[in-house]
């Protein structure tokens, strides 16, 4: 096959960027001059749009109105997420974009628009538009006319549509794979509520006590980013679980972590051997009841102790907010079996994740041979 050959991206595509508009032009969907407008929240792997705004029709020129085959793409947002995009599918409804989104729109006689998608999607040409941007405070931005300059190989339209096809494919097969992991992430729970039935109405009448009378929590030790030894094998846990690592720990064997404070608060980590604990987090540091880890970790995430943290400056939780919460206690075999379901589903989501890493690899190769003659 011979070479395809190389065009600049302004030769077969243009920017189109977002409608402007003030907070106060936010209206309602039940406002008949009212047209959603898709944000940078909405792109997503899927263009995700079950969270629309709303602003005023006339704000809106035709051009502006998204069209089945538009890349919609982030182009005003942190460093790591400006210039990601998303398909835009045949809609049921008109809608436009906002200030911080632009369109790519292909020429339709020139390229074939699935093929500038999967293109423009590619990590390679990810990181390079990204690299691109103009860095204001913390938010970086698309420099459009860099991206316009970016050279993109231009086969005839058939053989667009027909490596096209190909990436659409192995692309099916890698969401089908990433429903599969969000689906085993929600698994946990299930197992739970199938054993033991909700908390709150608790059917199966599973004996239930408040946890200080089960637990005691103490706050980790404080440890900055600066004080850590990055060098070092032993992970550091804060709020949101692991946040660094350091040369030194705090416990031999793997600990229930909590969010103590801020919006992580309530979170639930149980964190690895030889761990270190931040003051960002509490501990479990006495079971009286010696329920076992895994099961009180879980009751605890059922629990969502967030909602009784103090609000007064930012969210925090402390022993005395959640020591009256009650939590159920069922018996000592019934916790193991629920350790037992708990681990077949883990290893059954290490071994899902492990294949989803492959399908990574194959699809990322993959599209290196698309844009480079070699598919």
């Amino acid at each position: 096959m011979s070479l395809a050959p190389i065009v600049r991206l302004g030769e077969v595509a243009e920017f189109i960027r977002g409608v402007t508009y003030k907070p106060v032009d936010v209206t309602t969907a039940d406002d008949p001059e009212a047209i959603p407008c898709l944000r940078t929240k909405n792109i997503q792997e899927l263009l995700e749009d079950e969270d629309l705004i709303f602003i005023p029709r006339r704000k809106v020129k035709a051009s502006k109105l998204v069209a089945e085959g538009d890349i919609l793409v982030s182009s005003a947002n942190s460093w790591n997420l400006v210039g990601k995009c998303s398909w835009i599918p045949s809609l049921s409804y008109n809608a436009t974009f906002g200030g911080f989104t632009s369109v790519l729109r292909g020429d339709r006689s020139a390229i074939y628009r699935r093929y500038l998608y999967h293109w423009f999607s590619s990590s390679k040409v990810q990181q390079l538009a990204r690299s691109f941007g103009k860095q204001t405070t913390n938010i970086s931005n698309l420099d459009h006319a860099r991206c316009l300059d970016l050279k993109i190989p231009l086969p005839p339209l058939d053989e667009q549509k027909r490596i096209a096809a190909i990436l659409d494919n192995a692309d099916q097969l890698r969401q089908k794979r990433c429903q599969a992991i969000a689906l085993l992430d929600s698994l946990t729970q299930s197992i739970f509520l199938e054993m033991f039935g909700d908390p709150a109405s608790n059917p199966k009448c599973v004996a239930k006590r408040p946890l200080g009378e089960l637990i005691k929590v103490t706050s980790g030790n404080g440890l900055t980013s600066a004080q850590m030894d990055p060098t070092g094998g032993y992970p550091v846990y804060g709020g949101n679980g692991i946040n660094g690592f350091h040369s030194e720990f705090m416990f031999e064997a793997p600990q229930i972590a909590i969010g103590r404070v801020g919006v992580y608060c309530g979170a639930i980590h149980v964190t690895r051997p030889k761990a270190w604990i931040t003051d960002n987090a509490m501990y479990v540091s006495k079971n009286f009841a010696h329920l076992n880890v895994t099961y009180l970790a879980e009751a605890l995430r059922i629990a969502n102790l967030n909602q009784y943290a103090g609000r007064a400056a930012q969210p925090l939780i402390s022993g005395s907010r959640i020591y009256p919460v009650e939590i159920l206690v069922p018996s000592g075999d019934q916790q193991s079996a629920f350790e037992s379901k708990l681990l077949a589903a883990t290893e059954y989501g290490g071994q899902v994740s492990r294949s989803q890493k492959q399908i990574e690899l194959v699809f990322a190769s993959l599209q290196h041979r698309a844009f480079s003659d070699q598919l």
